[in-house]
């Protein structure tokens, strides 16, 4: 199992940042690569709620079918995917810190096997680990510069 994880202090309310994060129309502004997101829910995100992503990652796109499986308002978004060329789990944690928010992405995935997953699971998390970080700097950036 790969894991990696990334935080970040983001100087707004946590609901801001929490509402801001989560809000479907808002994702592909500070998730870099993601190229499309399409939500089934208006509102807020539950438990049950299904969306439909299209990333680019090393070059390629691919879609998955996103569920959301633990939905905290102003405090946790949580999610899988089963389907597309990997599965996949994040996890989303909104805390107070300070005068700010911080905000935490934990993901997991599954590893290669063999040789060649001593080989590569080290660059694939390296790879996603600095995405995640690429990724909460547009937040932040996005969020404070208003």
């Amino acid at each position: 199992m790969l894991t990696m994880e990334e935080s970040i202090v983001i100087h707004r309310p946590r609901k801001e940042v929490y509402e801001y994060a989560v809000a479907p129309d808002r994702q592909p502004e500070w998730l870099g690569n993601l190229i499309e997101y399409e939500a089934e829910r208006d509102g807020p995100p539950e438990v049950g709620d299904r969306n439909r992503a299209v990333a680019r990652m090393a070059g390629r796109s691919f879609t998955s079918t996103q569920e959301i499986t633990e939905a905290v308002p102003g405090e946790k978004l949580a999610f899988r995917s089963d389907d597309g060329p990997f599965e996949y789990r994040f996890e989303w944690r909104f805390e107070d810190d300070g005068d700010g928010t911080r905000l935490t992405i934990h993901g997991e995935g599954p590893g290669f096997a063999g040789w060649f997953g001593r080989l590569s699971d080290p660059l694939v998390v390296k790879l996603f680990s600095r995405d995640m970080r690429s990724n909460l700097e547009n937040l932040k950036a996005l969020l404070e510069d208003v």
